[in-house]
């Protein structure tokens, strides 16, 4: 039997007004954005009552979407325009990085942010260059960051030869369940 919950509303801390959000693959957590405060509150259906994920002005941008991670353990959230506006959290202690950042540890754009189902990678196309120390095509690219080792991948490369110069991908769409899978058009 399904059961609709109305979240829109201000009971168990949730905001009157919301502009967006996400639902985590088990159905148990729902990410909403208030645009108004630019913040972002979780909702838990065991205990019905919304937390603030971040608190306003913790973020240097206005927030257009947010990702969950399955039981809502990590969020990914990223804003309107690219360069340094995403931003990968780890819930329960408010870690935050950039997942767009150069092995040196400058933020790049990126665009079409996709987080994995355990929240462990984060999946994104971006023409920045270097992003990776051997992205020699010239184009866009899909990378993929790992969170935990806190190392970026081109994800679009051909198995075998090299990146056509001035070839692009497009973007990712979806991550399989147990996340060895990046669907994506070439």
């Amino acid at each position: 039997t399904a059961t609709t919950t109305w979240l829109n509303r201000t009971e168990g801390g949730c905001p009157a007004t919301v502009y967006a959000g996400a639902i985590d693959p088990t159905g148990e957590h729902v990410a909403i954005i208030n645009t108004s405060r630019n913040t972002v509150y979780i909702w838990h259906e065991a205990t019905t009552h919304c937390s603030i994920l971040l608190i306003q002005g913790a973020i240097p941008f206005n927030i257009s979407t947010v990702e969950l991670s399955r039981n809502a353990r990590y969020a990914l959230i990223s804003g309107a325009t690219s360069r340094g506006q995403a931003l990968w959290i780890e819930t329960e202690t408010l870690l935050t990085r950039d997942p767009c950042v150069t092995p040196v540890g400058e933020s790049r754009d990126c665009q079409d942010l996709r987080l994995s189902q355990d929240g462990r990678y984060v999946a994104f196309v971006s023409s920045q260059a270097d992003l990776v120390v051997d992205d020699t095509n010239e184009a866009g690219d899909v990378f993929v960051t790992d969170m935990f080792a806190n190392q970026t991948v081109i994800a679009s490369r051909p198995l075998v030869g090299a990146q056509e110069l001035g070839k692009s991908s497009s973007y990712p769409t979806r991550w399989g369940v147990d996340n060895t899978f990046l669907f994506f058009s070439n």
